[in-house]
């Protein structure tokens, strides 16, 4: 990958000017007397997340929102599927005005994934309390997608195989060693860079507004303008502190070394968008987020990729059809024989 696609690659949700924070260079959008690593006094943090069920068919689907997005958003397609799934609807602590997890304590380090673990080890909980086996997860766009990952992960027995919709495998990283970004950090790097840096001295202070400024655009969520807007409003309700937790998390750890130990099968919906989206010029690294980032896993024989056109990374939204048929496909690829 070439230098200028690298640095690109870093410009999403605040990373150019987190690094100019690393390499001790003042910062604007930054207030010093916020702290957006703590809960307002009184918070009641979250011992659970939300599990909503829909339909009786004979299939266990389980999806899991991601990026600050409710299980409400497959709620329609999970109502038009009832009589062949039984569809569970995941929606991680902290998204749609539920309570985040608790916070960790500073010494707890990004790259253990305090609130990515804490998730998927509560989602394999509450599927193993409802019996629930041989279940196709889905996993939604970043922190969805890797919850969906972890999950198949820690409890294989009970995944019959994974879904990620419009997700990303691990955000390209540079060493701090090599100022040029030509060099990918090491994990321990990686690791030290968003603990000792990224978190404590950029995340901690940023404002709402420079967030806002620096998050994802609409038209990565929908390439329908009316359907992007919405659900680009629904992720910017997010409380700040529940957002940058999670996404410290997944800045903080690598998970393409993780794939090696799964054996599940993995079908990748790639968002292909469309002409317009692609030469839009505030976004030149959704090549390099939706379909580059998967370069490791391409190897993998359990690992299986769709580029779907014409559609942003709510690809059940953009083209149902296509969606479907790619989940019932799946389903009978993964089916016990």
């Amino acid at each position: 990958m070439q230098r200028t696609a690298r640095v690109r690659l870093l410009h999403v949700i605040l990373l150019a000017s987190a690094l100019g924070v690393m390499r001790g260079q003042a910062q604007p959008g930054l207030d010093r007397s916020r702290n957006n690593l703590v809960y307002p006094a009184g918070y009641a943090p979250a011992t659970a997340g939300r599990l909503d069920v829909v339909g009786k068919g004979p299939t266990a689907l389980v999806f899991i929102g991601g990026w600050g997005f409710s299980a409400d958003i497959f709620r329609a397609f999970a109502t038009s599927v009832a009589s062949e799934y039984t569809t569970y609807l995941v929606t991680l602590p902290g998204f749609s005005g539920t309570p985040g997890w608790p916070m960790p304590p500073d010494s707890v380090s990004h790259s253990t994934t305090p609130w990515i673990s804490r998730s998927a080890a509560w989602v394999a909980q509450a599927l193993g309390e409802r019996d629930v086996r041989q279940a196709i997860v889905i996993g939604h766009f970043i922190i969805g997608s890797h919850v969906a990952l972890e999950v198949a992960r820690r409890d294989p027995s009970r995944v019959r195989g994974v879904v990620v919709v419009g997700g990303e495998l691990s955000r390209y990283w540079p060493s701090r060693a090599d100022t040029t970004g030509r060099t990918p950090s090491t994990p321990a790097q990686r690791a030290a860079s968003v603990d000792r840096f990224l978190v404590p001295q950029f995340f901690r202070y940023v404002t709402d507004s420079t967030w806002t400024a620096n998050n994802y655009l609409p038209h990565t969520y929908s390439v329908d303008s009316t359907r992007a807007q919405r659900l680009w409003q629904e992720q910017a309700r997010v409380p700040l502190p529940i957002m940058i937790r999670y996404l410290s998390d997944y800045y903080a750890t690598e998970f393409a070394p993780k794939l090696d130990s799964m054996s599940a099968p993995i079908l990748v919906l790639e968002p292909g968008f469309n002409a317009t989206i692609m030469s839009d010029s505030r976004t030149p690294y959704f090549k390099a987020f939706f379909h580059d980032s998967w370069e490791p896993a391409r190897t993998h024989s359990n690992v299986a990729f769709r580029v779907v056109p014409n559609a942003a990374v709510n690809v059940w939204e953009d083209q149902p059809e296509v969606f479907r048929s790619e989940l019932k496909q799946f389903v009978a690829r993964t089916a016990r024989r």
